[in-house]
């Protein structure tokens, strides 16, 4: 009877954990989507720029651009003044070596 006891304060107590833990989570979420939404440059307003580190020069950014302001040559050299901020390079890039940034 005593284990029983244990046993389902136990599993009371797990369940409550569960509860918070699932509160954290949606939490969280809310706050990294704050945080996306917040650090965002729209479309249009800012211009893209490169992580040297990340960049291997593939090129895609350079084919994408609609505006041709990416000229790769070891990696993309963006130039701010003709990029329009629409972040087709950002969307695409498969090293996640671009981001935008507001003027």
């Amino acid at each position: 009877m005593r284990q029983q006891n244990q046993k389902t304060a136990l599993q009371k107590q797990l369940g409550e954990l569960k509860q918070k833990v699932a509160g954290l989570q949606g939490g969280l979420s809310q706050v990294r989507k704050s945080i996306q939404e917040l650090t965002t440059v729209k479309p249009g307003g800012g211009y893209a720029v490169v992580d040297r580190i990340r960049c291997t020069g593939c090129g895609l950014c350079e084919q994408l651009c609609p505006v041709r302001a990416i000229k790769v040559t070891y990696v993309a050299n963006i130039d701010a003044q003709r990029c329009t901020g629409c972040g087709i390079c950002v969307q695409n890039c498969p090293h996640g070596a671009l981001s935008l940034r507001g003027r």
